[in-house]
């Protein structure tokens, strides 16, 4: 993701380095949890707890991973709205305007309605919807 955002620190040596040494790491801490795994099949009495240790290690060896590369967006917010264009210049994600209808059913229309009454009626029908639609909390 570095590299597609364009961060210079991505594109560093240090970083490829970095990143072969990561994938070293888990490797060997996967086949470290999967050694203890076949170890403590054999030895039933240890298996719970042995098994959720080397998931644990394995799992802090991700999110210390994680939070390192996490460091280097530091200050970095991407953000994409409607008109966001890419390197060429064309727009992301083509939306369309957001328009909003509404469709309201009249019963019982006869002639000049009574507009006050009609306001009130179209008042309650409004809270109505928003009670319904909204949950308390």
């Amino acid at each position: 993701m570095g590299r597609l955002v364009g961060i210079p620190y991505f594109f560093t040596d240090d970083a490829h380095e970095e990143e072969k040494h990561d994938f070293s790491f888990l490797r060997r801490a996967k086949t470290d949890e999967e050694r203890r795994r076949r170890q403590n099949a054999q030895d039933s009495s240890q298996e719970s707890s042995s098994k959720s240790d080397g998931e644990d290690q394995y799992k802090a060896l991700q999110v210390q991973i994680a939070l390192r590369i996490q460091s280097q967006f530091e200050g970095r917010v991407i953000r994409r709205h409607k008109e966001s264009l890419d390197w060429e210049g064309n727009v992301i994600v083509p939306l369309p305007d957001y328009i909003k209808k509404t469709l309201l059913k009249l019963n019982d229309w006869q002639g000049v309605p009574d507009l006050p009454s009609l306001l009130e009626d179209l008042q309650k029908y409004i809270i109505s919807m928003f009670v319904s639609t909204y949950t308390w909390s």
